[in-house]
Parts: structure tokens; C-alpha cells; sequence
């Protein structure tokens, strides 16, 4: 065992060591607030990020309204809406194929355990992808998609995973 497997192995068994301390202790970590102010200076910012298309473009109906009488701020309140409107977060469709309940009810089964264990919502889909990868993809409110390498499919855990 090299150096650097060692790290990694005394790494590995000090997180599990934690979450086994914590779950003997009845702690739910995850659902812990943090009053940080790195916590509060993250929300700040990311509320500022997903504001900004709004504001831009408001600040643009702002200029038209307010300078009525002026081209010159109609046109650079025109210009501030579209930019807001360019700004806006994208509204993703799902285009791969995809696999439903229907398709594979013991996969959908074992999904839906895992999803009870873990309190999580429901996965309505599933995506096999060709690299080693796997992903959980939101597309709409209600539709949540379960990304996963077809290589972590074929692994020895395959089994398992289908139920057999």
C-alpha cells in the first residue's frame, strides 16, 4: 500500500468514524443551520446572482417610465430589459431518452427504496449514459432524472442494483 492510499484510507475511515458518531448520537448534520458568516455572505451572494436578471430589467422599465420623453433613455431602457431577459436562468428540457417505471419496475423499486432511506424525493426517470459518470438532474418541479454511466451499470454491483 503506497503512501498516498494510506492518507486516503485514514481519511476515509475518520469521516466514517464521524458519521457513525453521529448517527449513534441521533444527529441529523445535514439539517443543521449554520449561522456562519461565511454561510450568510454565500446566501447573500447567491441571492444577488439569481436577482440580478431582475433587477437589470426592472431598472430598464424603471429608465423607459420614468425618462418617457427621451429616445436616448428609451432606448437604454429597451436595451437594459433585454439584457435582463437574456440574463434569465434557462428552462432545461429533458431530450434524452429515457427511462421510465414502466420500462424497469425492479430498477424503479430499488430507486425508491434508497429514496425512502434517504427522505428524498421520488426519481421519475433514469438516463444511461455511455462514460463512467452519474448525475441528478431537476427539469421541471415534478420531473427528477437519475443520470448513470452504463460502465456503473455493468460493474459487479449489477445485481444489486436491478434487484435479481
Amino acid at each position: 500500500m503506497t503512501y498516498r492510499d494510506q492518507l486516503n484510507h485514514r481519511f476515509g475511515q475518520a469521516i466514517r468514524d464521524a458519521v457513525l458518531k453521529d448517527v449513534s448520537q441521533d444527529r441529523d448534520v445535514g439539517r443543521v443551520m449554520d449561522t456562519s458568516p461565511l454561510r450568510w455572505t454565500v446566501m447573500l451572494l447567491s441571492l444577488l446572482i439569481v436577482s440580478t436578471p431582475f433587477c437589470v430589467a426592472a431598472l430598464g422599465l424603471v429608465l423607459i417610465v420614468v425618462h418617457h420623453e427621451s429616445v436616448v433613455a428609451i432606448g437604454a431602457g429597451v436595451l437594459f430589459v433585454a439584457v435582463g431577459y437574456y440574463l434569465r436562468t434557462p428552462k432545461h428540457k429533458n431530450t434524452k431518452a429515457t427511462l421510465r417505471r414502466p420500462d424497469a419496475p425492479k430498477v424503479f423499486g430499488v430507486l425508491d427504496d434508497i429514496c425512502a432511506q434517504m427522505n428524498a424525493p421520488r426519481i421519475d426517470g433514469v438516463h444511461v449514459l455511455a462514460e463512467v459518470n452519474a448525475y441528478m438532474a431537476e427539469y421541471s418541479k415534478t420531473e427528477r432524472i437519475l443520470g448513470l454511466g452504463a460502465p456503473l451499470w455493468l460493474g459487479p454491483r449489477r445485481a444489486a442494483l436491478a434487484g435479481a
